[in-house]
């Protein structure tokens, strides 16, 4: 018969049982790495992931105050500690691009969310009098430097 999960993990808790451990990790290794990898792309990231995902993992079960409620979902609560790994390590190689950036870049460019309450232009780029109106009187609402203001096309 094959201890469970929680088993396990009360008897490293109570007996410091390492072997206890050790089945913990084999039983879901193929699992948690195969959930980095999908992450990071990239075997070697993924594998020093790993590792510091497990010393995560050792270090809150030792705390008094360890988030893991022996309820039956330790994998869970290990993917969840291996995911905030990944996300630390992509958020240090900036790789990771924050979607509220990207959403303003497409409000900036398309003239939402200006600061100023001037009506837009009909007028555009291509039109020679917006191309002699550029750069706008106001920099508030300029989209950026590659796009016409008015329209949020590209400058030809």
């Amino acid at each position: 018969m094959h201890p469970t999960d929680d088993q396990l993990v009360a008897a490293y808790l109570e007996r410091g049982d390492a072997q206890a451990f050790r089945r913990l990790v084999e039983r879901h290794q193929e699992r948690i790495y195969g959930y980095l990898l999908g992450m990071v792309r990239d075997p070697e990231v993924a594998n020093d992931l790993f590792q510091e995902t497990f010393l995560r993992v050792l270090a809150a079960l030792r705390q008094e105050r360890a988030s893991y409620t022996r309820q039956g979902r330790w994998l869970a609560w290990v993917l969840r500690i291996a995911r905030n790994a990944a996300l630390d390590y992509l958020r240090s190689r900036r790789r990771w691009q924050d979607v509220r950036r990207k959403t303003a870049r497409k409000a900036e460019a398309s003239g939402i969310g200006c600061r100023t309450r001037r009506p837009a232009p009909t007028s555009c780029w291509k039109k020679p009098s917006c191309r002699n109106a550029w750069p706008p009187a106001s920099n508030a609402c300029r989209p950026s430097s590659a796009r016409c203001c008015c329209c949020a096309r590209r400058r030809s």
